[in-house]
C-alpha cells in the first residue's frame, strides 16, 4: 500500500529503519512515540467509527504504520548497547 510505504519512510528517514542497528532509540524515546502513536491510534479510529470516510480510513492506515514501526523499533541502552 503506497500510504503505509510513504509513512514507514517518513518514520524511517527520521529514526533508521526498524532493525538497523545503528539507527537504535533510546527506552524513553520509544515509549513516548509508542503513547502518542497509542493516543493517534485510538482517536483515528473513533473518528472513523464515526465517519468511515476515505479521509479517516487514511488517517487509520497512519496511526497503525506509526504504532507498528514504534512497537519494533530496535532498542538501545544508555551504553548505546543493543537490548
Amino acid at each position: 500500500m503506497e500510504l503505509v510505504e510513504k509513512i514507514y519512510g517518513i518514520l524511517a528517514a527520521e529514526y533508521g529503519r526498524v532493525n538497523d542497528r545503528e539507527s537504535g532509540v533510546s527506552l524513553k524515546l520509544r515509549n513516548h512515540k509508542l503513547k502518542v502513536s497509542k493516543e493517534g491510534l485510538k482517536d483515528a479510529n473513533r473518528l472513523y467509527l464515526t465517519n468511515p470516510s476515505a479521509t479517516h480510513f487514511n488517517l487509520m492506515v497512519a496511526a497503525m504504520t506509526s504504532y507498528q514501526f514504534w512497537s519494533q523499533k530496535r532498542l538501545i541502552d544508555v551504553d548505546g548497547m543493543e537490548e
